[in-house]
Order: C-alpha cells, then sequence, then structure tokens
C-alpha cells in the first residue's frame, strides 16, 4: 500500500507571496496623466526641501481619479504607515512620480528613514494612522479642487478675453465697413462730376 505525504512544499517565491497584500491610497499625490501599469517612486517631501523614496519603482495595479492601488509587502505597509503620520505631523507631501521607461530603467534606492518617535507614537496611538490618513486625503481632494477651480478660472478668463476679443473685431469690422461704404459713396459723384467740369471749360 502507498502512502503519500501531502504537506505543501514552501519555496522563498511563496513566503514573499504570502507576505503581499493589496493596498489602496487616496493620499498620495497623483499625476495627471498616470494609467494602470506604469511604474511609480512614491515619495515624500518636507517643507525644508527634504525629499525621500518611499517605495521604488512600484508598479500601478489600477488608478481612478485621486485613488492608486498597490501591491505592498508588511515592511513597506508599516513604512507608508509612519510616512503618513511624519506627513501629517510636519506638514510633508506624499507624492507618485512616474519612470519614463519602467521595463528599462533601473528602480531608485529607498531613502526614507522610518522614524523610531514616530513608530512608538503609531503603538502608543494606533487610531493616529486613520486620523493623519484622512487628513491627507482631505488635503489632496483640497488641492485637486483648487486645481480644478484655478484652471476653471483661467479657462473662464480665457472666454472673457475671447468674447471681449471677439466684440473689438466685430465692432472694428463695423467701422471698416461703414467707412468703406461712405468711401464708395463720396467717390461716386465724384468720378461723374469731374469729365463734366472738364468739359465746361
Amino acid at each position: 500500500h502507498r502512502f503519500r505525504h501531502s504537506f505543501p512544499t514552501r519555496r522563498s517565491s511563496d513566503l514573499v507571496e504570502n507576505d503581499i497584500r493589496e493596498v489602496e491610497y487616496s493620499l498620495i499625490e497623483l499625476p495627471s496623466k498616470l494609467e494602470a501599469n506604469e511604474f511609480v517612486d512614491v515619495r515624500i517631501q518636507f517643507p525644508n526641501g527634504d525629499d525621500y523614496i518611499l517605495f521604488a519603482k512600484k508598479k500601478v495595479k489600477e488608478v481612478a481619479g485621486l485613488t492608486m492601488w498597490l501591491d505592498n509587502d508588511e515592511a513597506e505597509i508599516l513604512s507608508m504607515s509612519s510616512a503618513i503620520v511624519d506627513a501629517y505631523i510636519e506638514g510633508a507631501k506624499i507624492y507618485a512620480l512616474p519612470y519614463v521607461d519602467g521595463e528599462m530603467q533601473i528602480g531608485s534606492q529607498i531613502t526614507y528613514p522610518v522614524k523610531q518617535n514616530v513608530l512608538a507614537l503609531i503603538q502608543s496611538s494606533p487610531n493616529i494612522v486613520n486620523i493623519a490618513k484622512l487628513n491627507l486625503e482631505k488635503q489632496n481632494r483640497a488641492g485637486l479642487e483648487n486645481g480644478l477651480n484655478s484652471m476653471e478660472e483661467e479657462e473662464r478668463q480665457k472666454l472673457r478675453q475671447g468674447e471681449a476679443l471677439n466684440k473689438d473685431q466685430v465692432e472694428k469690422q463695423k467701422q471698416i465697413d461703414e467707412l468703406n461704404a461712405l468711401n464708395q459713396f463720396n467717390q461716386v459723384p465724384e468720378d461723374t462730376a469731374v469729365p463734366e467740369e472738364g468739359g465746361t471749360e
């Protein structure tokens, strides 16, 4: 009689896969033309100009409006939690920067240092991550709306300028037409009168 053990064999790739989760973020400032399957670096920029790489060469699973979906491992999820709280406290922004040719370009080096004091804060007050996340999402939406409003205002300004220009052109054309008509009217009797005057002399 044959007896077969059915214990699963573990491979290093399985261990990596077991650690990965699909995550979605609506607090990351996204490029306007970003599409699924593109590669991005996710960075954090502080008000003093310091700029660090959180995630390097991440493949975008999906993007819809302000939301981007990624596959992250446990270390990346923890790093992002730290960055979210860090950005909330320090007034930093988290943004995505796309690769020109993600298939060919080498990924950047991760440079963001996870701060121990931020990790300690997260451990003592786990809800701080959600508070910070909601706050950054709100800022991101407000930034987008302000951008749209300024774009709309710019478009409205262009329309106003266009209308004013059209009115101005119409008025000028009207004046030209009136002058042409007046000139033609004045020229007709003059042309006919010249030979008569010459004939009498």
